[in-house]
């Protein structure tokens, strides 16, 4: 592959760069059109927090399933009849721990006197692009629920809601619990947005996408 100055390069083509899969002559091609495209140095940066952030949640899967065929195995010895139910939680503790890692919003809707109804449960990754984002109802409150399993543990983390058109909308320093982080969003219109989470220093670790509207 070779790369003019001018032509931006393919998602597909950073992802490759970042994990080693491109040729020295297809690296030195892209890394001169970086140097004077400042889009894509950003898109660079993003797709590298994305890739991250994958790796990161693969891991945590692995780790949460090697524990729980652990403790399956020590439950099944130990309580052969008397805890038989627990055996079919620990098989399915597995398939759970891969529901958390994908559920990453979970948006309520106020109600006219403010008290929360029901949760809208979105199941959600951190994605690129607007294609089958998650669903909200538009122009109403919402508090959203993010899964920052796989991310690094900080005391607080910032958050930063853009629109599709990468216009800020709101932002939050927020604490997470269990890796979990909790904020209420602004009320928003019809559209596509993305929700940020940085680390203290400024580092995009992850980004979640949700679209707002009628069904």
């Amino acid at each position: 592959m070779t790369m003019g100055i001018n032509l931006h390069p393919e998602d597909g083509v950073l992802e490759d760069y970042l994990v080693g899969n491109l040729t020295e002559t297809e690296s030195g091609s892209l890394e001169e059109h970086l140097l004077v495209c400042d889009a894509c140095r950003l898109r660079l940066d993003e797709t590298d927090a994305y890739v991250a952030s994958m790796r990161g949640a693969a891991e945590a899967l692995r780790t949460r399933q090697r524990r729980a065929a652990q403790a399956s195995q020590a439950a099944q010895a130990s309580h052969a009849t008397r805890w038989r139910p627990n055996w079919v939680w620990f098989r399915l503790a597995p398939a759970v721990a891969a529901l958390a890692l994908l559920a990453g919003v979970f948006v309520w809707q106020s109600g006219p006197s403010g008290v929360a109804g029901a949760p809208f449960a979105v199941s959600l990754q951190a994605t690129r692009g607007s294609s089958a984002l998650p669903w909200a109802p538009a122009d109403t409150s919402l508090r959203v629920r993010l899964d920052l399993t796989g991310l690094p543990d900080f005391p607080s983390y910032r958050l930063e809601m853009v629109s599709d058109s990468g216009a800020p909308v709101w932002r939050e320093t927020v604490t997470a619990h269990n890796a979990m982080a909790e904020s209420r969003m602004p009320r928003t219109k019809a559209g596509a947005y993305f929700i940020r989470v940085y680390s203290p220093a400024g580092e995009l670790l992850r980004e979640f996408g949700i679209r707002t509207g009628s069904r």
